[in-house]
């Protein structure tokens, strides 16, 4: 007897050692045949017409279960014994109007699975008769429209006999198969079984003597991947205006990989998806444009991130190959390009002058030289330097170089295809546009340019009145929603991005100058290997349905690549986090700045300063990366609290900890007291103490907490920067009844033990501001564990 394990990718060779007995291929209906567009079958629930639909038609199929058992010993109920325990007190027709509903909401969200009818065929053309054995509450004549309006009448016509377990009274594990051999004058070993649940497909057939095949739908990595991308899914959607199920568009082609290597998976299962929600959204958009102007509209991405969205719409779309262009800009480039007029330099000066960007920096995107910028950074402050930089011989050269420039920057565009007069759709990753704010008022006077900026996450920091839209932006979700995507959506844009260094200017013919392209080289490998992985999943996508369910439209697209951005940004997995460990974020701007994506030491030490304070304000590229290794509750309270802008405070996570005993001396009477030590992250506690401006020295008595404490941090801090390093002065201990048994790790030889930290000298702090004294510290061997644990190792 055949008994075996297949996954989509083997289905085409299931047939070919087939026992020569068989005559029947049968097959299971749902997530075998048909599946749901949805995470669980019962998500489709939630667009039912009734209050609290899922819940309480989850509800009623329970008690109608319970009640055919009771009343009549049935094991399985119908649609409409479900619906009459749902509303018990509405009349037949009442009810007949939600049981439609029903079915149409299956069949919203219903397809088949392409190589499930390849094989079906495959069986036809062996001789054998193709059957389907469902647990499921739909009689036949609902299953057979629900296949119709899926596949069409020829997959229906290839079904030779459907059995229901609603009208038969029983279920696959308790007797639906033996009324199947009855019906059918057959013996078991006449039949091939295929279905995805172990019990009801494999061990209830095999028990009587049936061959079976488990189809296993996804690999154990692909399968939490989608549970963690459903469970992003109803966070992310919890305020939108849009039925709260999980879209799950990408299921059938991420079932049919047949690779199970990571960073193939993590291209085809990941940035694939992605790219194809926001490729047929672009496509959308064009064609309403289109519609709009009465104008052919190009599509211009924006390189380098716009590498991967550019070949990912030409694989999905090569018919509109010939539309599809690329052009080098960057933000640098862009905005030296836009100084033109002197009240953008205003503009720009009054925009960039209040953040931390360096007078070279400053002087450098307004087109001087390395000589004329060294005379700038040489001003006595930011004032000073707005005074040279508007001066009018200043201005003067400032608008000659950015008109040379936005001259050379429009020969680029016009060697790349873009024509005076032309309808552009600017597309880019987001999320702000700068590129599109700063050259789209010179694009449309040098080149009358008809633009429409197109993004995957619009998130402007200040509405600039531009034409912008993005896959994800203020008209679907709330800021808040956004905020959280973008915090780390630059790991989607390395994953993206094309190996070449940021354009910084450009010949006369419009040939691009870039800067050096040094990133790690791995990074190169791996980024190279998922785009690959993502442009396969994109390249044979309409091969995993017959027909897409009416749920796989622009919306139903755009809520799964929410959800699986969102997945990837908050809930990595080990896998994942492991590739991306050697990843760098190339800044540009004209820089050359660097800087590793992923900093896991660096993490850790934040937890076991701050704990879970470090969560809500930590400034990492990929914190949910560095965290992963301290497990899952860390990850969802990071999703919580960016996704829903939680306003908590320290004090709100600082709980629990002991009370640690301090004197704190300053050359008068000693004052005795307490403070409150709260525990951070592996074990460690964090108190802080207050010591003035250079008061007090701190006596700690460490006893108390146990007889060998681990002191990770001893150190001065200003108060206004609790959180950081920069200002941080370690202090230095003075003992007496404790010994350094190694660097950090103190023995206290009995109750007295004490250790004295002094302040630090006048001179190394600044006596202006008030002091506190962090420590960071756990117990090795805690108080009253020391006597057992030395005859323990005695």
């Amino acid at each position: 007897m055949l008994h075996s394990s297949v996954r989509p990718a083997e289905l085409p060779g299931l047939l070919a050692d087939l026992p020569p007995e068989v005559r029947y291929l049968s097959l299971d209906c749902f997530d075998t045949l048909l599946w749901r567009n949805v995470h669980k079958p019962t998500d489709i629930f939630a667009e039912l017409p009734l209050p609290g639909g899922s819940e309480l038609r989850q509800r009623a199929e329970a008690a109608a279960r319970a009640d055919v058992f009771q009343l009549r010993s049935q094991r399985d109920v119908s649609l409409d014994e479900i619906h009459e325990r749902l509303l018990p007190a509405s009349r037949a027709a009442e009810r007949q109007v939600l049981i439609e509903a029903e079915l149409e909401a299956e069949a919203r969200h219903c397809y088949i699975f392409a190589p499930i009818l390849d094989l079906i065929s495959e069986a036809r053309r062996r001789g054998l008769s193709v059957i389907i054995v469902s647990d499921t509450y739909l009689n036949e004549k609902r299953l057979r429209k629900l296949i119709e309006r899926a596949g069409g009448g020829e997959a229906l016509s290839m079904i030779d006999r459907i059995f229901c377990s609603c009208e038969y009274g029983v279920a696959k594990p308790s007797g639906l198969f033996e009324a199947v051999l009855t019906t059918l004058h057959a013996a078991p070993e006449e039949i091939l079984h295929l279905g995805d649940n172990p019990v009801s497909d494999q061990q209830a057939p095999a028990r009587i003597g049936i061959h079976t095949a488990h189809l296993v739908q996804f690999d154990d990595r692909a399968e939490q991947r989608l549970r963690h991308e459903a469970a992003v899914a109803a966070v992310m959607e919890a305020e939108a205006s849009v039925s709260p199920m999980p879209i799950q568009a990408h299921r059938p082609q991420i079932a049919r990989r047949a690779s199970d290597d990571a960073l193939f998976a993590l291209g085809h299962d990941v940035l694939g998806p992605i790219l194809h929600g926001f490729a047929v959204w672009l496509r959308a958009e064009a064609e309403a444009l289109e519609k709009q102007t009465g104008k052919r509209a190009k599509l211009l991405f924006l390189m380098r991130d716009g590498h991967m969205p550019a070949r990912a719409f030409a694989t999905l779309y090569p018919e509109w190959q010939d539309r599809v262009l690329t052009a080098e800009i960057s933000r640098f480039t862009s905005r030296a390009a836009s100084f033109t007029d002197p009240l953008v330099i205003q503009r720009y000066l009054m925009d960039v002058v209040p953040t931390r960007a360096t007078p070279a920096f400053i002087a450098q995107q307004l087109l001087f030289d390395k000589e004329e910028q060294h005379r700038f950074t040489a001003t006595r402050g930011r004032g000073d330097l707005v005074k040279k930089l508007v001066l009018p011989f200043n201005v003067e050269k400032i608008t000659t170089r950015s008109n040379r420039m936005a001259e050379r920057l429009c020969a680029h565009l016009r060697a790349n295809g873009v024509e005076d007069g032309d309808t552009v759709l600017m597309v880019d990753l987001g999320y702000n546009g700068t590129v599109q704010n700063a050259a789209e008022p010179m694009l449309r006077q040098k080149m009358q340019l008809d633009i429409h900026g197109r993004y995957l996450l619009l998130c402007e920091d200040h509405l600039s009145g531009l034409d912008k839209k993005g896959l994800f932006d203020l008209r679907h979700y709330s800021m808040e929603v956004l905020r959280s995507l973008f915090q780390d959506i630059s790991i989607l844009e390395m994953m993206c991005t094309v190996a070449q260094g940021s354009v910084l200017d450009y010949d006369r013919d419009g040939t691009p100058i870039r800067g050096e392209a040094d990133l790690h080289e791995q990074q190169g490998e791996y980024r190279d290997a998922a785009q690959a992985a993502a442009l396969a999943y994109l390249a044979h996508v309409r091969e995993a349905v017959v027909a897409p369910p009416a749920s796989a439209d622009v919306e139903g697209w755009r809520r799964t690549a929410l959800s699986v951005l969102g997945r990837l940004i908050f809930l990595p997995s080990a896998e994942e986090t492991g590739i991306f460990s050697c990843f760098q974020l190339d800044v540009n701007m004209g820089t050359k700045m660097k800087v590793g994506m992923i900093d896991t030491a660096a993490a850790e030490d934040g937890m076991r300063r701050r704990g879970l304070t470090y969560v809500k304000n930590g400034e990492r590229i990929y914190q949910a990366a560095e965290l992963r290794g301290l497990g899952l509750p860390l990850n969802l309270s990071m999703l919580t609290i960016s996704r829903f802008a939680l306003q908590l405070r320290a004090a709100d996570f600082d709980v629990g900890g002991p009370r640690l005993p301090i004197v704190l001396l300053d050359g008068g009477e000693p004052i005795v007291t307490t403070v409150d030590a709260h525990p951070t992250s592996d074990g460690y506690y964090r108190a802080l103490v207050p010591i003035g401006r250079r008061r007090y020295s701190v006596g700690l008595r460490l006893a108390s907490l146990g007889h060998i404490i681990q002191i990770e941090e001893a150190a001065y801090l200003p108060v206004g920067d609790l959180t950081g390093r920069e200002r941080l002065i370690p202090a230095q201990p003075i003992l007496d009844g404790m010994e350094e048994m190694a660097a950090g790790l103190y023995r206290c030889d009995g109750a007295q033990s004490f250790m004295l930290l002094p302040p630090p000298a006048a001179e190394d702090l600044d006596e202006s501001l008030s002091w506190v004294l962090s420590l960071v510290l756990r117990p090795i061997i805690k108080a009253g564990e020391s006597q057992a644990a030395q005859k323990k190792a005695a």
